[in-house]
């Protein structure tokens, strides 16, 4: 993004292992707003997911 630093190598691996433990989840928010025009509830993650 714009005008934001790019992750380091920690963070990196922690966003890859948030979405793939979350990536069936995420795929159907994504048909949910965007095929199916549905109001997507917003979900803030506020921990570590493990």
């Amino acid at each position: 993004m714009k005008g934001r630093r790019p992750l380091d190598s920690a963070e990196l691996k922690n966003f890859e292992i948030f979405v793939s433990q979350r990536a069936d989840e995420i795929v159907q928010k994504w048909i949910d707003y965007f095929v199916l025009h549905k109001k997507v509830k917003f979900e803030k993650v506020t921990r570590k997911v493990r």
